[in-house]
């Protein structure tokens, strides 16, 4: 067995982290289009764009709120839809966390490619 430095860990112990490889290539991106009349369809219309959007400020938009539920639903046909805290003090008056939902920037180039090709 290889013994290392006093303040020096093997990777996995704390010290530097190797890199995993993949053992099977990723599956190709081909996410469900939700019907653009759907709330889901307009959810995903604002996050293509590259909007950032929480619970307020898509009520706005579509008169909902249910975010979390077209979120989850864009979420399970395929779209690597991202969850961040904010605070909510500006929305409810009150320091708690509230989330605000982006699509992963990966899965918009993908998208454009695939609208474009």
């Amino acid at each position: 067995m290889r013994s290392h430095p006093k303040n020096e860990k093997p990777a996995g112990q704390g010290g530097q982290f190797a890199e995993q490889g993949t053992l099977f290539e990723p599956p190709p991106f081909s996410p469900e289009w939700p019907s653009s009349a759907t709330k889901e369809g307009k959810l995903l219309a604002a996050l293509l764009d590259g909007a950032t959007l929480n619970h307020p400020e898509f009520g706005a938009i579509a008169r909902t709120w249910r975010l979390a539920a077209y979120a989850h639903t864009l979420k399970r046909k395929g779209w690597h839809v991202r969850t961040l805290t904010e605070d909510g003090a500006p929305w409810t008056g009150k320091h708690c966390g509230i989330a605000r939902y982006a699509l992963d920037p990966a899965d918009i180039q993908a998208a454009k490619g695939v609208r474009n090709g």
